[in-house]
């Protein structure tokens, strides 16, 4: 096992590999069949020496997740990776705020935003939100 400094973890297998000579996108198949999308160069990809259906960690660090009340029209954004959850708690630290939550699958999750942003989407404990990051913001590691 190993530590790591990224405050979000998703476990899951390897579903799709869509290789190219730079880059490799993983999408990658969570227990309750969540799918993320991960964007690694495809160095990246060989070095972990894993193939379709292989256990994976998939991390992001909170200063990374954005926090969305709302995702109408998600052609218009440009995270790919959009879980529905809930905030728990709210902790202001100046001019930042620790948003930690859990997605609907239970997954704990932590965003970290500014307190302005909080302020304009008048963010509350207890509120349905969405978390969101990109597939270039995941870290992905072979167990």
């Amino acid at each position: 096992m190993y530590q790591s400094s990224a405050r979000n973890a998703f476990f899951g297998s390897l579903d799709h590999v869509h290789k190219t000579p730079i880059m490799t996108e993983i999408r990658l198949r969570l227990r309750d069949a969540t799918e993320l999308v991960a964007m690694i160069t495809t160095e990246s990809f060989e070095r972990l020496a894993v193939a379709e259906g292989a256990s994976l960690t998939a991390m992001v660090k909170a200063p990374d997740i954005l926090v969305a009340t709302e995702v109408a029209r998600p052609s218009r954004i440009g995270a790919g990776n959009r879980l529905p959850g809930r905030i728990d708690t709210l902790t202001h630290r100046g001019v930042s705020v620790e948003v930690l939550g859990e997605l609907e699958n239970g997954t704990p999750m932590c965003a970290l935003c500014t307190a302005q942003s909080v302020a304009d989407l008048g963010l509350r404990e207890g509120d349905a939100v969405w978390f969101l990051f990109t597939a270039f913001s995941l870290i992905v590691a072979a167990a």
